[in-house]
């Protein structure tokens, strides 16, 4: 499985840590001293490894069902 790195990490709790106010991409670069862009990269490649790993094996191509 798929784990995250420190800097995801990071950028995932300074996004969504406060359920009453979500960061912007913005707050979040000044905050961490990163362009937009890359922010929105880590983010993004964060929330798939997330998604993949929710999956689990039928993410990673799993064809282990019999079809019947």
């Amino acid at each position: 499985m798929p784990m995250l790195t420190e800097t995801e990490k990071a950028v995932l709790r300074l996004r969504f840590e406060n359920p009453r106010r979500v960061a912007t991409l913005q707050e979040v670069a000044g905050l961490m001293d990163m362009p937009v862009r890359t922010v929105r990269r880590i983010e993004r490649h964060a929330l798939r490894k997330l998604r993949l790993s929710a999956l689990g094996p039928v993410a990673y191509g799993f064809d282990g069902w019999d079809e019947a």
